[in-house]
C-alpha cells in the first residue's frame, strides 16, 4: 500500500507547530502578513525550501508587508482558498482553472521554469515512464494490464495531460491492473524505480530536477510514447500546457497585487529567490484556453456536466416550455401568413395578434418561476422571435403609411396603427423577456468601456423627447461639472436610463417635471437620481414594482400599459454592474429612484 498523503499532512503540522514557516519567525505587529498558498507538489518540506526565498524577496521589495508560504497538499487547496485562509495561489493550471470557476481567483503572473543558461519555457507537460527493466512498454496500449502510479486527480502534468492521451490511444483507467495517486511526484518516482509499479506519471522537468539532486539516476527510466520538441528540453510524453501561475483571491485588493507584479518583474533570475525556486522568474500571464478545453473534454472539475445534450434530456426537462413556445411560434406564424394577405382579412390578422399577445403575457409568467435552463433555452430564441414581429411592424407599417398607394377603406389604415402598437409592445416584451432569461443564464456579458454619463443622459433624454412632450412635461438634467467617467456597458446604462425616465414620464401627470441629478459620493461611487413629480406609491407598492410582471396598483397605474418588466429589469442589470437600485416615493409628491454605481468603476480624470 503507497503512504503519502497522510506522512505529509502530519509534516505539514509538526512545521505549523514549531513556527517553521519562514526563515524569519519574528513579525513586525506594524506589518500586514500576506500568505501565499503554495501546491505542495513534492512534499510540505521541499515547498518550504523552495518558496520561502520567494516570500522573504516580497517582504523586502514592500515594505510594510511579512509574505509568508503555506503548503498545501491536493485535498486542502479548495478548503484553504474558500475559507479565505490565503491571500494568493501558486498551483498547478488545472487547479487554477477550478479556482477561477468556483472561487473567482484572478491570475496575475505566469512562472517561467529554468532550463540552462538565461533559457526558460513557459509551459510545460506530463512525463509517462517505467523501469529501464520494463523498456517493452514504449506505447500507451502497452499499459493495458500495469501497475499504474500518478500523483493526483487534479495534478495536470502528474496525471490529467497524460489521461488525455492514453484515452485518444483508446485506453481508459479501467484497463489498467491498478491506478494508486500518492500525493507527491517524487513518491511516484520512488514507486517506479523500486518496483512497486510498473508506469508513472510526473510532470516534465521533475526526472531531470531529481536527477540533478542526486535522488535518481536517469539513466534507469524508460521513457512511453517520447514527443521531441526543439524549444523544449524536458522528457515529456504530451502536448504542452501553460505553466504554473500566481493568483490573487478575490478579497486580495487589486494594489496589493499589481505591487506583487512589479516586484517579482523585477526579481533576478540569479538571485536567491529565482534560485531556491528553480525558475527564471516570472512573466506576463499565459493564455489558459487549451486548459480549459482539456478539462471540458475529460469533464473533470469544474466541468464535470459539460459535454452534449440529447435531443430527448431537452424534451424531457423543458417539455412544458417547448409546448408554450411551440404555440406561440404556431400563432406568429399563421400571423406572418396572414399580414401578407392582409389585403384579404385584415380583421382576422388583428385577432390573431390580440390572442398572441395574450399567450406571450401568460408565457412571461411561466418564464418567471421556470428554472435557469430554460431560461438557457428562451435566451437561444432571440432571433425565431423576433423575425416575424420585424415582419408584422414593417408591413404594417407600410400599409399605415399608404406606401403603395390607399388602402380602399379607412378602417384598414386604423387597424393597421393598432397592428403596429401591438407589434411593437410585443417587441418591446420579448426583448425584456429575452434580456432578464440572459442574465439568469449567465449570458449577459457586459462590454466594457469608459462611459461619458452626461453625454448618455442627453441622448437618452433626447430618445424620449416626443413621449414627454406628449403630456408637456419638462426633462431637467442638473449636469455636474468634471463629471468622472464610467466604466461599463453603454447599451444596458442606456437601457436602465430610458426605463426609469419612460416610467418617470409615464405616471407624472400633465406639465409635470423630471429630474436627473448625478454626483459622486464620499464613496467615489457614482450616483444617478431620477426624480418625478408623478403621483408616488406607497411602501406596498415599491415592493410589489421590484417584483417582475408587477406594478403599482391604483388607478393611476392601471392608466398606462406594459408588462411590469421595466424596473425589474433594471435591477437585474444594476447587479450586473455590481451596483443597486432604490426607490422612495411618497403619495401626491412624487418617486426618486436611485442607481448607484460601486467605486471600481468610477474613472477619475488625472
Amino acid at each position: 500500500m503507497f503512504r503519502g498523503g497522510r506522512k505529509l499532512f502530519v509534516a505539514f503540522v509538526l512545521f505549523s507547530c514549531l513556527g517553521v514557516v519562514s526563515p524569519a519567525n519574528s513579525i513586525d505587529i506594524s506589518e500586514t502578513e500576506v500568505k501565499i498558498g503554495v501546491l505542495a507538489k513534492r512534499g510540505v518540506q521541499k515547498t518550504f525550501e523552495k518558496w520561502n526565498a520567494t516570500a522573504n524577496f516580497l517582504s523586502s521589495s514592500l515594505p510594510g508587508h511579512h509574505f509568508t508560504i503555506v503548503p498545501m497538499l491536493f485535498d486542502e487547496v479548495p478548503k484553504l482558498v474558500g475559507s479565505g485562509s490565503v491571500d494568493f495561489v501558486i498551483v498547478n493550471s488545472a487547479i487554477y482553472i477550478e479556482l477561477l470557476v468556483n472561487y473567482r481567483v484572478r491570475r496575475i503572473m505566469t512562472l517561467m521554469n529554468r532550463m540552462s543558461g538565461l533559457k526558460h519555457v513557459t509551459q510545460f507537460s506530463s512525463a509517462v515512464f517505467s523501469n529501464i527493466n520494463q523498456s517493452k512498454i514504449n506505447n500507451f496500449t502497452d499499459l493495458v494490464g500495469k501497475r499504474i502510479v500518478a500523483v493526483h486527480p487534479t495534478s495536470l502534468g502528474g496525471w490529467i495531460m497524460a489521461l488525455r492521451e492514453f484515452n485518444e490511444a483508446g485506453v481508459d483507467e479501467n484497463d489498467f491492473e491498478s491506478l494508486t495517486f500518492l500525493e507527491t511526484h517524487d513518491a511516484v518516482v520512488q514507486a517506479v524505480l523500486s518496483g512497486e509499479a510498473d508506469v508513472g506519471i510526473v510532470r516534465s522537468d521533475k526526472l531531470e530536477r531529481m536527477n540533478g539532486e542526486k535522488k535518481i539516476e536517469i539513466s534507469l527510466i524508460h521513457l512511453v510514447e517520447p514527443r521531441k520538441d526543439d524549444t523544449f528540453p524536458f522528457l515529456h510524453s504530451t502536448r504542452l500546457y501553460p505553466e504554473w501561475p500566481i493568483a490573487k483571491l478575490d478579497h486580495t485588493s487589486d494594489s496589493l497585487a499589481r505591487s506583487v507584479v512589479s516586484a517579482l518583474l523585477n526579481m533576478r533570475y540569479d538571485g536567491l529567490a529565482a534560485t531556491a525556486a528553480n525558475i527564471q522568474g516570472w512573466t506576463i500571464p499565459e493564455d489558459y484556453q487549451p486548459v480549459h478545453e482539456i478539462l471540458q473534454r475529460m469533464s473533470l472539475s469544474p466541468y464535470e456536466e459539460f459535454g452534449d445534450i440529447s435531443l430527448l434530456d431537452v424534451v424531457k426537462a423543458y417539455r412544458y416550455w417547448l409546448i408554450a413556445f411551440s404555440v406561440g411560434f404556431i400563432v406568429l406564424a399563421f400571423i406572418g401568413a396572414h399580414v401578407l394577405r392582409l389585403n384579404r382579412s385584415l380583421t382576422h390578422s388583428q385577432e390573431a395578434l390580440e390572442k398572441n399577445q395574450v399567450i406571450l403575457v401568460e408565457a412571461k409568467g411561466e418564464a418567471e418561476s421556470a428554472n435557469r435552463a430554460k431560461s438557457e433555452f428562451l435566451a437561444s430564441m432571440s432571433h425565431d422571435l423576433r423575425t416575424p414581429l420585424n415582419a408584422i411592424m414593417g408591413f404594417s407599417d407600410m400599409m399605415r403609411e399608404k406606401a403603395f398607394g390607399p388602402l380602399g377603406n379607412s378602417h384598414y389604415e386604423e387597424y393597421a396603427g393598432d397592428i403596429h402598437d401591438s407589434g411593437t409592445l410585443l417587441v418591446s416584451l420579448i426583448n425584456d423577456i429575452l434580456d432578464l432569461s440572459k442574465i439568469e443564464a449567465g449570458k449577459y456579458d457586459l462590454d466594457e468601456e469608459p462611459l461619458n454619463v452626461s453625454s448618455l443622459i442627453q441622448i437618452s433624454f433626447r430618445q424620449l423627447a416626443k413621449m414627454a412632450e406628449a403630456s408637456n412635461q419638462t426633462l431637467h438634467f442638473n449636469e455636474p461639472r468634471d463629471m468622472p467617467a464610467l466604466q461599463g456597458d453603454e447599451r444596458a446604462f442606456i437601457q436602465i436610463l430610458n426605463k426609469l425616465v419612460s416610467n418617470a414620464i409615464k405616471f407624472t401627470p400633465n406639465d409635470g417635471e423630471i429630474n436627473v441629478r448625478c454626483k459622486v459620493d464620499e464613496n467615489d461611487s457614482i450616483v444617478i437620481d431620477v426624480e418625478d413629480t408623478g403621483h408616488g406609491m406607497s411602501e406596498s407598492d415599491i415592493t410589489r414594482v421590484l417584483m417582475p410582471f408587477e406594478q403599482a396598483s391604483g388607478v393611476h397605474a392601471r392608466r398606462h400599459e406594459g408588462s411590469g418588466l421595466g424596473l425589474y429589469l433594471c435591477v437585474n442589470l444594476m447587479n450586473l454592474f455590481g451596483g443597486s437600485l432604490e426607490i422612495s416615493s411618497k403619495i401626491n409628491y412624487g418617486t426618486v429612484v436611485t442607481i448607484r454605481f460601486p467605486e471600481n468603476r468610477t474613472i477619475q480624470f488625472s
